[in-house]
């Protein structure tokens, strides 16, 4: 009886020894999951979003980030700063459009029509386009407030970029054969391009001038200097890409798993890194001493070196 009368009081000894310790939350947010993309500002705003509709904002360049509302629970894949308009549009792209007309503060579902988008590209300040993964392409001439259907060679497409008004680019299928497709007339009319070899899942096309672009696929990062007439095959280039990042013609930022390749030297040369602290899904770039990396369990990484050294941003909004 002694015996379980001490047991009891050491058992209650505990429990409020326990009770009366302070518990810290770790996690502040009210989802926990992987983050697929990252986009900042200049003046230090930035928006990270990913599984769940995870749609995260800072103020300070990331030294703290809080939760914002994006209107849905589907996963992001990408975020947009729409160019003309004052850093007032912006786009997440997921299962539908989300749109924001307040520079990121609040969101709500844009273009219902546009069903399972896979891109959007901006020609203008007005004029919008989104492709779709089974669905053909979408444009709209009044910052979205009305998307039609456009008349393209094929409905399955991963990715589109339009360089100015009349000049854009599709990454797609057209009888089961991935192609690169342009169009020289605002979307009327487009033609597959000849790259002189076939490519598998091209993934990203993006210019850093009117004449110099970049498009990534399984075989490598082709290059073009003509404003997108010709392209050519980068050698010894990363393949199988999961984000591509052009800060200028010279510097470029692509993420493959666990690791992050870079080249400051027009793609001439790729150093590759692993990290230790996430999956590296997307990255992005201020300038190479103003880097991110985004990738699971809510990883924000942030590099001051061009890359040679990390520091994790989250836990200071712990």
């Amino acid at each position: 009886m002694k015996n379980l009368t001490l047991s009891v009081l050491l058992g209650l000894i505990t429990i409020t020894s326990i009770s009366g310790q302070e518990w810290i939350l770790q996690n502040p947010f009210s989802v926990f999951g992987e983050l697929r993309d990252i986009l900042m500002k200049p003046n230090g705003e930035g928006w990270a979003t990913g599984e769940q509709g995870i749609l995260l904002y800072t103020q300070d360049f990331g030294e703290r980030w809080e939760e914002l509302e994006l209107g849905t629970a589907n996963a992001q894949s990408s975020l947009h700063l729409v160019p003309g308009t004052g850093d007032q549009v912006m786009y997440s792209v997921g299962p539908n459009l989300s749109r924001s007309l307040d520079g990121g503060m609040t969101w709500s579902i844009n273009g219902n029509v546009v069903r399972s988008p896979t891109g959007i590209t901006f020609a203008t300040a007005d004029i919008y386009y989104s492709c779709t993964r089974q669905n053909g392409v979408y444009k709209t001439t009044d910052r979205g407030e009305s998307w039609e259907l456009i008349n393209t060679p094929g409905d399955s497409y991963r990715n589109i970029y339009f360089k100015d008004e009349m000049n854009g680019f599709l990454l797609g299928e057209i009888d089961d054969q991935d192609r690169l497709i342009a169009t020289t007339d605002g979307g009327v009319t487009w033609s597959p391009l000849d790259l002189g070899m076939e490519i598998t899942f091209p993934k990203f096309i993006s210019f850093s001038n009117d004449m110099t672009g970049f498009l990534t696929s399984n075989e490598g990062v082709f290059k073009t200097t003509d404003g997108g007439t010709t392209w050519s095959l980068i050698p010894d280039s990363p393949s199988s890409i999961d984000d591509f990042f052009i800060l200028d013609e010279n510097n470029f930022y692509t993420t493959n798993g666990l690791a992050y390749q870079t080249s400051n030297d027009g793609g001439t040369t790729w150093n590759e890194a692993e990290v230790e602290l996430s999956i590296s899904e997307a990255i992005f770039a201020l300038s190479t001493d103003q880097v991110w990396l985004v990738g699971k369990n809510l990883s924000i990484l942030f590099s001051d070196d061009n890359t040679e050294t990390w520091k994790d941003q989250i836990p200071g909004s712990k």
